[in-house]
């Protein structure tokens, strides 16, 4: 009999310091912001290979994913506003 596998899919994570930022104001939200988006950014790159015809699909799913999960684990309400009007793609998080 055969058996199906599924893919592997590995899972990439960066932890981002913040408990030195004020999320009560723009600019610590906004700093905390800029920091998702490059560890995203960062992470994504890393898992897609240059030469593979679907990485720029692949990279724009793993940096919307990313991006989402990590704006819903921080939970802050400032940052969710932010993530919302900066991601025309984004759908409602948590």
């Amino acid at each position: 009999s055969n058996v199906l596998a599924a893919p592997q899919i590995e899972t990439r994570s960066v932890k981002i310091q913040y408990n030195m930022l004020d999320l009560a104001t723009e600019g610590g939200t906004t700093r905390l912001y800029r920091r998702i988006k490059g560890a995203a950014r960062r992470v994504c790159q890393d898992s897609t290979a240059p030469w593979d015809g679907r990485s720029s699909r692949h990279f724009s799913q793993c940096y919307q994913a990313a991006l989402a999960k990590a704006v819903s684990d921080v939970n802050n309400n400032k940052l969710t506003a932010l993530y919302l009007r900066d991601e025309p793609k984004a759908k409602r998080v948590g």
